[in-house]
């Protein structure tokens, strides 16, 4: 570009950038494991390998059913990274910094590729020195957001940041054909290639990446606005071709795949809302308050509006609360604005729309928690484009020249202390926790996150926590909307630490049972409860475990529930099991199980496992059959072929067969941000 900085000047000020982003997140690398990564990682013994050969390496990548598609690509990550640097967190918290890194060059090469095709088609009076500064301004703004720190300091969420690496790939590659094809005729074929590749890859981190093709289409839109370069002989003839091979690029890459996905997770259940604390309307409704928090987060950063929890009210109504209306309209706005400024300020429409591009997955249709900071990880630098561009390149652009630079500058800065506190407060578990319970003190659950990380400490064997443990704990559990695992975790650490039954702790679990629609947590904090029995540490009576199941299935609409109903059941059965209740009552509530969920071949599996326990075989043999048909995509090949081993084992002894010493646990398909107990 004609007046771009030398080389040397443009690597001095991105090494810099570079630097100093690593900085602001060093502090928070001595942090330790954080609630989704404990199932996803540390405990998914498959995703410790001891060779790098094939087989190994497929078994870690779908190793954990993070999402409809397993996220393949990010958990083989983490395979690797335990493989060469072992189970210690910060080599793991370290890869993700890298990687933030590498994003914020790839965010910069994008912005310069965004400011080449502006200069080319928009406005060739834009000077390559000022193209240089909106696209390195967007990339350094964008580097400090506090609302990104969740995405690279919380482990398993690189799953985000790695899905964000393959869509940037894609965009630099969409906007750089897309104007050769405009100046030169040439790179339909690089187009139709490359894109679909760089969209399943990101797909394969997270599935948030199949919006690939949705980002490409709003650069689109804005930038290049569907123009296409006249093929030699007839003009009309040559746009109509390239035009129809646009129609064809977006079909074959956004609609048709948005389209066959959309039915394949309808028939999947993922569109289930049964379980969840509000409908799908009231979900619609509460997303626009929350994507106008997002908005709040990026342009007005104050630490302790950030969280790994965000507790909102839900949206019952237009005007329950009246902020909905007010958030519905303000975003209906700001889209209006970005089609207003198409023509005049192409750059800062495209930066809206990008921004509510990245949200069209996540803070839709999806039953999935109403709020989480690493959805905007890449949807923000939407919004810090937009700025840059308002503030840069609005004409007459010498007027207030270091007013704009100053508005930047102050920006920035009050971002980076920011992300800088936010990293101080992840060094470790205790700091983290402590300041969820400042910084959120209405959230259930920051507040219980808080209490149940001074617990794990005391069981660790820090016992002069256990009053500063106690008490964060009765604080949690005063908090509005909390569910039991407060009053569980209460009850377990009197039973491990004081070998006492706290039987009013286990009747007011029951009371909150009855009470309130029936949650994953609530059944983590069940399961903890039984897991305690079954190991000898919690003398609970019997009885009293029986009621607690009984508290349970009286809970709210319970038997409209499918997972939380059935996991339930898993837990009696493996509570009747560790009685030495007679084994066709323990196989009782296992098959009730797997007839609330038919189609989940765990759940049949269970019962191999009893079959066997029972000295059946024959019934092992058809239970292992119709689970393995059940396993379509072949989630559970290990596990069936080490029950048929175990089956034609017994099938040879005729039926002489041990009692087993588990059954076999019900799968997690736990939401993002639970804190179960550990």
């Amino acid at each position: 570009m004609d007046g771009t900085p030398p080389l040397l000047v443009r690597a001095l000020l991105l090494g810099g950038l570079l630097l100093l982003g690593a900085l602001l997140y060093a502090p928070g690398l001595s942090g330790g494991w954080v609630l989704d990564d404990l199932p996803n990682i540390v405990q998914n013994g498959r995703l410790v390998i001891h060779h790098l050969t094939p087989g190994a390496l497929l078994q870690a990548s779908f190793s954990f059913k993070a999402g409809p598609l397993r996220r393949p690509l990010s958990m083989l990550t983490f395979a690797l990274d335990r493989y060469f640097f072992g189970p210690a967190p910060f080599s793991f918290k370290l890869t993700n910094v890298l990687l933030e890194l590498l994003n914020a060059l790839l965010v910069y090469f994008f912005g310069r590729a965004l400011l080449e095709a502006y200069r080319r088609l928009e406005d060739s009076g834009t000077d390559g020195r000022l193209a240089f500064a909106v696209a390195f301004t967007a990339a350094a703004l964008w580097l400090v957001l506090p609302l990104n720190l969740t995405s690279v300091l919380y482990v398993v969420q690189r799953e985000a940041a790695f899905a964000a690496t393959f869509v940037l790939l894609g965009l630099i590659a969409y906007t750089r054909i897309r104007l050769r094809i405009l100046t030169e005729g040439k790179g339909w074929l690089r187009l139709f290639l490359l894109l679909p590749l760089l969209e399943i890859l990101a797909a394969l981190a997270k599935e948030s990446g199949a919006l690939l093709p949705l980002y490409a289409l709003v650069v689109e839109f804005f930038l290049f606005r569907f123009r296409t370069q006249p093929k030699t002989g007839d003009p009309r003839l040559g746009a109509r071709r390239d035009r129809l091979r646009l129609l064809a690029f977006y079909l074959l890459t956004l609609v048709l795949p948005g389209l066959a996905g959309l039915v394949w997770m309808l028939h999947a259940g993922y569109l289930d809302y049964a379980g969840v604390p509000f409908t799908l309307g009231e979900r619609l409704l509460t997303e626009p308050r929350v994507v106008l928090h997002y908005i709040l987060w990026v342009f007005i950063p104050r630490v302790e509006d950030y969280s790994v929890f965000h507790s909102i009210t839900v949206s019952r109504g237009l005007l329950a609360p009246p902020t909905t209306l007010v958030a519905i309209l303000a975003l209906a706005g700001l889209l209006a604005l970005a089609f207003a400024l198409r023509r005049r300020a192409p750059l800062v429409g495209l930066g809206i729309a990008f921004f509510f591009a990245g949200q069209a997955m996540e803070s839709t249709i999806f039953p999935l928690e109403l709020v989480f900071e690493q959805r905007n990880y890449l949807a923000d630098y939407g919004l810090v484009l937009a700025l840059s561009a308002f503030v840069l390149l609005a004409r007459p652009r010498g007027e207030l020249r270091l007013a704009r630079i100053a508005l930047l500058a102050g920006f920035f800065v009050l971002s980076a202390a920011t992300l800088l506190q936010w990293s101080l407060a992840w060094r470790n578990n205790v700091t983290l926790g402590g300041a969820e319970a400042a910084f959120h003190p209405r959230s259930p659950r920051a507040t219980y996150f808080y209490a149940q990380v001074l617990s794990d400490r005391v069981l660790a064997g820090h016992p002069s926590l256990y009053p500063r443990a106690r008490r964060a704990l009765i604080r949690a559990a005063h908090t509005p909307g909390h569910d039991i695992l407060p009053d569980t975790t209460r009850l377990l650490l009197r039973a491990r630490l004081e070998r006492v039954f706290d039987a009013p702790r286990l009747l007011a679990i029951e009371r909150a049972l009855r009470t309130h629609l029936l949650t994953v947590s609530d059944v983590n904090g069940i399961e903890s409860i039984v897991h305690c029995v079954r190991i000898g540490l919690c003398p609970i009576p019997p009885k009293d475990l029986a009621a607690l199941f009984r508290a349970a299935r009286a809970s709210p609409h319970f038997h409209s529930l499918g997972l939380q109903r059935a996991n339930l059941d898993v837990l009696e059965s493996n509570a009747l099991a560790a009685r030495r209740a007679p084994w066709p009552l323990v196989r009782s509530w296992s098959a009730r199980a797997a007839r609330v969920m038919p189609a989940n071949p765990r759940y049949r599996l269970n019962l191999v496992a009893i079959d066997l326990a029972m000295g059946d075989p024959r019934a092992a043999a058809r239970d292992l059959a119709l689970a393995q048909r059940l396993d379509r995509l072949g989630n559970y090949t290990l596990v069936i072929r080490r029950f048929a081993r175990a089956v034609r084992r017994a099938l040879a002894r005729s039926g002489q067969t041990k009692r087993s010493p588990t059954l076999g646990t019900h799968p997690r398909r736990q939401k993002e941000g639970t804190a179960p107990h550990r």
